[in-house]
């Protein structure tokens, strides 16, 4: 009997010490020192990607409690929605992937907010456009609330905090309405794509760095490139990490161009009437984002959302 308590406690140290492990393990994985990691998706689309052969599937749909100033959006895949920016006043609103309206959260003491792209593990990237300042907040799953106030700065030279939302100015210029409009986020390499809107247009790549106490570094890769994208203005911007390829969308231009990570271009959709199946043009584009079956999500201003899909192949 001595033997067989002898085992019962030693069986329940080690479920213990197997419980704090895993506790550990999970408060860990959300500092940002630690990549974040999207949840296994075992039916992911891999193929080839060419939007210039997207058809549109739902145009023009309302976004219902929506009435202006719909900016921004993203796919988040552990919840498989859709996250919609406005800037004004400045919320976020979560939708289903029909554009169903499932949750409204208030974005206290942020100004003009343009831009959004899910991180993984509850955490989005948004962009606040007057202030210039690339945005990294958690949103957890009943959360109806985010405070700018709550963010820690990051300065220059200066490390991403390992807890905690954070803010950092990308662009030293002021500008007024013409700022920072799009963002997407590469997760393998960790870094952020940045579109600016126009005058000049810009393509940013904000680096966080493989290392804990990495400093985050700001480039323009595409200075030389822009110019061949034949684009009046940048709204929106998406990267695709299956094929490592890169959708710009304008507004102005009314199209959508697919580039490599070298900037040049491999595709265009055009978001002009009769095209794409399109009955009217879109007439203001403002985000994009793709799912994992490479379904293709457009919000315009004031509240539209267009849904675009692959054509089926021939029987």
């Amino acid at each position: 009997m001595a033997g067989f308590h002898n085992r019962c406690s030693a069986w329940t140290v080690a479920a213990v010490l197997l419980a704090a492990t895993c506790e550990w393990a999970g408060e860990s994985s959300t500092a940002w020192t630690a990549p974040p990691t999207s949840a296994v998706e075992t039916n992911r689309v891999t193929a080839p990607l060419d939007v210039s052969r997207y058809v549109v599937d739902i145009q023009a749909q309302k976004i219902r409690g929506v009435f202006a100033n719909a900016s921004g959006l993203t796919f988040d895949s552990k919840s498989r929605s859709l996250f919609v920016v406005i800037n004004s006043p400045p919320r976020l609103v979560e939708m289903d992937l029909q554009g169903k309206v499932t949750r409204s959260i208030r974005l206290a003491g942020f100004q003009d907010t343009e831009g959004i792209v899910a991180l993984g593990q509850n955490r989005f990237g948004i962009l606040d456009e007057r202030r210039r300042h690339l945005c990294v907040v958690e949103i957890k799953k009943k959360a109806r609330s985010i405070k700018f106030g709550d963010l820690q700065q990051v300065r220059a030279g200066t490390p991403i905090p390992a807890k905690g939302g954070w803010y950092l100015l990308v662009d030293e210029m002021p500008s007024s309405n013409l700022g920072l409009e799009g963002l997407a986020y590469d997760e393998k390499q960790r870094r952020f794509f940045i579109v600016k809107e126009k005058n000049p247009l810009k393509f940013y790549q904000v680096s966080m760095g493989r290392e804990p106490n990495a400093v985050p570094t700001v480039r323009e890769p595409w200075r030389r490139q822009l110019a061949s994208l034949q684009l009046s203005d940048l709204s929106g911007v998406h990267f695709h990490a299956a094929t490592q390829q890169v959708l710009v969308v304008s507004h102005e231009s009314r199209s959508v161009v697919q580039c490599g990570l070298d900037g040049r271009p491999r595709g265009r959709l055009s978001l002009s009437a009769g095209s794409a199946g399109l009955l009217r043009s879109v007439p203001q584009a403002e985000g994009i984002t793709m799912d994992d079956q490479q379904t293709l999500y457009i919000v315009s201003e004031p509240n539209l959302l267009y849904i675009f899909k692959r054509p089926r192949p021939s029987p």
